[in-house]
């Protein structure tokens, strides 16, 4: 009777486990689109500090071109100097076929992945390029003006092309103010030009006394490379 009672149960667990519901699919992740501005001081108070080289312009450029992100540099300097900003878009990968995908169409992806790639990496090229040049061209200004960039910024982040995006500011400066108007000299640094309240804003050399709580101070260009890389974690 027990050898009969464990056969029972033992058929009755099979059929269970044929017939239990199907694992539901787990759906991939979705990549984090970054869109980073760097904005560079080339004011004669901060021109002691290490400029950032053209690793540093790689490194920032590839961490962002695989999420089809955005990234832009643009220098803090007087009104009459600071130039248009020097961005790079990059495409997104297409989403992976599915298993069953049919030979053609496995070709076709991995041709568009190819192509992307090659894509991007001209975009990054052409960035690090322009960025280096224009730090070649622009530097040892007397006056600086961090708001213009603050409020370029703010343009810059509301642009339906990064509206989807982690908004990420990289300040390379000293944070004084300082530009000659008319009849006065503006040296009041003003955060709130930068409305949008989601923007990390990381900096690196700070000496103005004002520095928001929630801005965040960095050491080196790389330190701010690593919090990149912890973003895309």
């Amino acid at each position: 009777m027990r050898q009969i009672l464990t056969i029972a149960l033992l058929i009755a667990a099979g059929f269970f486990a044929c017939h239990r519901d199907p694992e539901p699919e787990v759906s991939p992740r979705s990549v984090q689109r970054f869109a980073l501005m760097i904005g560079y001081d080339v004011s004669q108070t901060y021109g002691h500090r290490t400029r950032p080289n053209e690793q540093f312009f790689y490194q920032a450029a590839r961490m962002v071109a695989p999420t089809g992100g955005n990234i832009c540099m643009g220098l803090v300097a007087s009104p009459d100097s600071a130039g248009e900003l020097i961005q790079a878009y990059f495409l997104p990968m297409p989403a992976e076929p599915e298993k069953n995908a049919t030979y053609t169409k496995q070709i076709t992806y991995r041709e568009t992945c190819d192509s992307i790639r090659k894509h991007n990496e001209q975009e990054i090229e052409r960035f690090v390029h322009e960025c280096m040049a224009r730090l070649n061209e622009k530097h040892d200004h007397r006056h600086s003006d961090l708001n213009g960039l603050l409020s370029e910024a703010d343009i810059y982040f509301r642009g339906a092309e990064v509206s989807d995006c982690l908004h990420l500011l990289y300040l390379a400066s000293d944070g004084l103010q300082d530009v000659r108007l008319e009849h006065r000299t503006d040296t009041i640094l003003q955060p709130g030009l930068l409305t949008l309240r989601d923007v990390r804003v990381f900096c690196n050399g700070w000496k103005n006394g004002v520095l928001p709580e929630n801005w965040k101070m960095l050491v080196s260009h790389e330190s701010m490379i690593k919090e990149i890389h912890s973003l895309t974690q």
